[in-house]
């Protein structure tokens, strides 16, 4: 088995890549975003992240928190905040629903990842249940929050509960779906990887298929087959702009051909550690990208000779990969 394959089967059983010996600095932002090469992620001071857990109990209601910070006091949202340095994705996911809801919780899996182009913060996203613990009351009040209450999807979609915001509904309707789908029918419950990353990376799965095969893009180092690996920044903070980023280098096609959309699949994995704080505040996110047929011509040839198309041989992860590639709700969706 090749060793882009080998990784291809770690990605889709929800395991770490390592990206240690992948050299990365060739797919560094534009030299027109100013210091690039300096950018280092420090939670909490130059990259956000931010947890929100969609609890669910046996009726499908969820659980919402009302607010006790000044600016929003009195108004319901779901439990969310941000990570701690030194903290990973589900320790701060665990603190949060306790220290604002009083509830223990069991982060059943990562349902979807937020991140936006204009807003320098990645939102994870968790579904779970309760495992103990009890809903703080208005006695209980505190400075992270006065209450908290069970809610019907449909109270909150509705405008029945005064809110913060509603930037979460897409999720929340997302996860009400995921949750009424059998095992089969959704990606696999997956937990964050614990590697440390001291970069905030982007590993993109680039994806043609053709005539029954699949191909997938990938670099070569001396003689090895990887996948590339991009560095974001703060100033090119989306996906989309990481693998417009691929194409400029490997393919090295420039102007309004790389304006075209080529839309996200999903997301295979995400790796990060957090300790130490300031040193591993990095991450690395895993997603899928498929090349429209109408690109094909396009993008055949690879210019960059430390580049290639490679043609996935093992049948299983052919099968695997096409299937949570090419079905719906197997991939971790991005919400924009």
């Amino acid at each position: 088995m090749s060793e882009i394959e080998s990784d291809i089967a770690k990605l889709l059983a929800g395991e770490i890549v390592d990206t240690g010996s992948i050299d990365i600095s060739h797919t560094s932002a534009s030299s027109a975003a100013p210091n690039v090469e300096d950018f280092k992620p420090v939670v909490k001071r130059t990259v956000c992240y931010i947890v929100m857990a969609l609890v669910f109990d046996d009726a499908g209601r969820v659980v919402l928190i009302q607010e006790a910070k000044p600016s929003c006091k009195g108004l319901w949202y779901i439990p969310a905040g941000r990570v701690e340095p030194g903290e990973n994705f589900i320790d701060a996911c665990h603190r949060e629903v306790r220290e604002e809801a009083g509830l223990i919780i069991n982060p059943l899996t990562l349902f979807s990842v937020e991140m936006f182009a204009n807003v320098d913060f990645y939102r994870m996203i968790y579904v779970g249940n309760v495992t103990g613990g009890k809903l703080k009351t208005l006695e209980e009040q505190d400075t992270e929050s006065l209450q908290a209450k069970w809610f019907t999807v449909e109270e909150i979609l509705n405008g029945c509960v005064e809110l913060r915001h509603s930037d979460f509904f897409k999720s929340l309707k997302l996860a009400q779906k995921y949750i009424s789908l059998p095992a089969t029918s959704r990606h696999p419950h997956y937990q964050i990887g614990i590697q440390p990353h001291s970069y905030l990376l982007c590993r993109p799965v680039l994806l043609k298929q053709t005539q029954g095969s699949l191909e997938v893009l990938c670099r070569t180092d001396d003689g090895k087959t990887r996948l590339p690996c991009v560095k974001l920044h703060k100033y090119q903070f989306s996906l989309s702009a990481a693998i417009t980023t691929v194409f400029r280098d490997v393919f090295q096609k420039t102007g309004s051909v790389l304006h075209t959309i080529i839309p996200i699949s999903g997301v295979l994995t995400v790796e990060h550690c957090g300790i130490p704080a300031r040193e591993h505040d990095g991450l690395c996110v895993t997603p899928v990208f498929v090349l429209p047929d109408e690109l094909h011509d396009k993008f055949d040839d690879v210019p960059n000779k430390d580049y290639l198309w490679f043609k996935i041989s093992d049948q299983n992860i052919l099968e695997e990969l096409t299937h949570r590639t090419f079905s719906d709700n197997m991939l971790i969706p991005v919400v924009k």
